[in-house]
């Protein structure tokens, strides 16, 4: 999978002195919405995924697009004190590129095969840490900049210098703010608290659900290929199941909503599976379940569509997951020959995440 990340001029030169993407956030009112917003982006990343630099307008130097590869050696780090404490570690050796690719001519619209994660991110001007794409846009990425520098590209060696972090994670078991931290982050400036964050003292679950729906994404980011998933994926799909990629908060078009998640998968018999899930972070009403139906459905058609222009053909498999509610009054949707699944978490006393499948 690969994963734009939005740097100038001035800031790729820390990417290369430091050998870390690094992002950061203000935390205003909603403290633990948009630290989780912020989390879910880079607890996606996974060790060998690559990184296109997406190189915009800095303190020098024109807008440039596209002209580093990098790859991630590492899962994220949170460095507190850090200006920039969320902090994902790169491989040493990465790719250059003379002749940048362009932001006009990597968001063509003309071309069959678009690259619709980076023009909907571009065109909903969103300004998340990490914009992800699905493999086949990180060959077509590849494509256009070798198209553009026929003698191919040079290797750069990133330095490296020692950070001292601890692991990003999120801890369902936590359900109380540290009384001192929340006093501490308060009367903080809103530039300043994201820095200033111990991750042990945040509560990232509330009674027996997730604190916020974001913070429900963002364990998911962290763990859907993961031990602690294995119950969910068998409720997904079959658990046996290949996932080839997976990312969160996908535009849905130009439209300006997004797809919390999206797995592609493989089957054992090689047929390549989308799996779209809307996320509800507590209990959900039966008119809240039928305009969530609507919604997944629209988003796996989308999907299709988005596959079908590369020439990969894949199946649809749309999911809700909301906390576990009562269903006696739901009854099972279909729509364009697509039926989604309803599946039901809680977090336990001990902060273990269970999955039901509820229709």
């Amino acid at each position: 999978m690969g994963h734009l990340p939005i740097v100038n001029q001035e800031t790729i030169k820390n990417v290369i002195k430091s050998g870390y993407i690094a992002t950061r956030g203000d935390l205003r009112q909603h403290i633990i919405k948009t630290t989780s917003d912020i989390f879910s982006d880079v607890l996606a990343v996974r060790k060998g995924d690559l990184i296109f630099p997406w190189i915009v307008h800095g303190e020098s130097g024109e807008n440039m697009g596209f002209k580093y590869v990098f790859k991630i050696s590492g899962p994220p780090i949170f460095v507190k004190g850090d200006d920039y404490p969320v902090k994902v570690q790169l491989w040493e050796e990465g790719l250059v590129f003379e002749n940048p690719l362009s932001e006009a001519d990597a968001l063509d619209l003309w071309d069959k095969k678009i690259l619709w994660n980076a023009i909907g991110k571009k065109s909903l001007g969103r300004g998340r840490s990490l914009t992800h794409q699905t493999p086949m846009e990180d060959q077509k990425m590849l494509e256009l900049l070798e198209e553009r520098n026929p003698k191919g590209p040079k290797k750069i060696i990133l330095q490296k210098g020692k950070i001292n972090g601890v692991p990003l994670s999120i801890n369902p078991s936590q359900r109380k703010w540290n009384n001192n931290l929340l006093k501490t982050i308060k009367n903080l400036p809103e530039k300043d608290r994201l820095k200033s964050l111990d991750l042990d003292g945040v509560p990232w679950a509330k009674e027996k659900f997730f604190a916020v729906e974001k913070t429900l994404e963002a364990w998911l980011m962290e763990n859907i290929d993961k031990d602690s998933c294995l119950s969910l994926r068998n409720l997904l799909f079959d658990g046996s199941d290949k996932i080839i990629w997976f990312g969160n908060y996908l535009p849905f078009g130009v439209q300006g909503s997004n797809m919390d998640v999206v797995i592609l998968h493989e089957r054992k018999n090689n047929k390549l599976v989308i799996t779209v899930i809307e996320l509800k972070v507590g209990t959900i009403n039966k008119n809240q379940f039928l305009d969530t139906c609507g919604q997944v459905i629209d988003y796996s058609n989308f999907l299709k569509k988005a596959f079908d222009s590369f020439g990969i053909s894949v199946e649809l498999n749309p999911v809700i997951l909301t906390g576990i509610s009562k269903i006696s009054s739901f009854q099972h949707i279909r729509r364009n020959n697509l039926n989604p699944k309803f599946i039901g978490y809680e977090v336990d006393s001990k902060g273990k995440v269970i999955f039901r499948r509820l229709l």
